[in-house]
């Protein structure tokens, strides 16, 4: 069960932490779809109950379950607290927030990466992780004109958010040097879902909006087999949250969480192209100069760590 810990490589750091964003922005795009349509608490006991039924099922076709033991639960559960808390603050912000904007917050969170690795573990990064983590930011700044500062206290939301998510990087960095990939990712799911599914039997099931927004005035659950869309829709949420979480396992079995924590702002980037695509809003110029000191962030950090290598 438990592994040795591997040798680091940067890039497939780098490239798998990219991915894992990428995963994020689309995951964003399909709750922002639905948030006005279902409760928050729905939404996440959706993605954590088909992320642990596909998940078991794979597992269980491979004939191996015995990969999804552990003998760290309580971190796992830890991690899994403070993962459905970052989705659960993400997810309310997108009610009123765009897509780059959500993001934009939350990827500022990662700034104090290396700030709690130090704090908590006394863990020391090159001077180059801290140059690209501060020309990501920079970049970040550049894309946030004073014209979002106008949302009032639902900034506090994503940028909660953006913190415990980068606590969240900090101890799956740990524990994945000791535990698989794929039982990282079950726990995740399993003890999100554990966490959600009481607040969403307090809360009901109930979905006000669909005349306004989604669907006709139906039961609950008929719209699910009338409309093959939706259907779609809550298996790939349900996929997706699997991907998520297992690639960002995988970006940080190459590379700390500080050395990885420049391409967590490439979630802005397949964001702000998404709210083009989709609903028509377009970065402006800033933004685009933005995306390249995000990008000039991360290459950064590849070519330190070459260069010290």
């Amino acid at each position: 069960m438990l592994q040795s810990a591997q040798p680091r490589n940067l890039f497939k750091g780098a490239l798998w932490t990219t991915v894992s964003q990428l995963v994020l922005a689309l995951l964003a795009l399909l709750i922002k779809w639905g948030s006005h349509a279902f409760s928050t608490e729905m939404l996440l006991v959706v993605r954590f109950f088909f992320g642990t039924c596909v998940l078991l099922l794979i597992q269980a076709l491979r004939h191996d379950l015995k990969r999804l033991g552990t003998r760290r639960l309580g971190a796992q559960f830890l991690l899994a607290a403070i993962w459905a808390g970052a989705l659960f603050s993400f997810y309310i912000s997108l009610r009123w927030v765009n897509l780059m904007d959500a993001t934009l917050f939350v990827c500022a969170g990662s700034l104090y990466t290396p700030v709690f690795a130090w704090l908590l573990f006394k863990e020391k990064e090159q001077t180059t992780v801290w140059l690209g983590v501060a020309i990501g930011l920079a970049g970040v700044a550049v894309i946030l004109h004073p014209g979002h500062l106008n949302l009032g206290w639902i900034v506090l939301l994503p940028m909660l958010s953006g913190i415990l998510g980068c606590l969240r990087g900090i101890v799956n960095s740990r524990l994945v040097r000791t535990e698989n990939d794929t039982a990282v990712t079950f726990y995740s799911v399993f003890f999100s879902l554990l966490l959600c599914a009481p607040l969403l039997a307090f809360s009901g099931i109930d979905a006000p909006n669909w005349q306004q927004h989604l669907f006709p005035p139906r039961d609950w659950a008929e719209p699910m087999i009338i409309y093959p869309y939706v259907a779609i829709a809550v298996l790939a949420l349900g996929l997706l949250g699997i991907l998520q979480p297992y690639f960002r396992s995988l970006g940080l079995r190459h590379a700390s969480a500080s050395q990885a924590a420049p391409f967590l702002y490439m979630c802005v980037v397949f964001s702000a192209l998404l709210d083009w695509f989709f609903y028509g809003v377009r970065p402006p110029v800033a933004s685009i100069i933005g995306f390249a000191l995000v990008l000039a962030g991360g290459l950064v950090v590849i070519m330190g760590k070459r260069h010290n290598a």
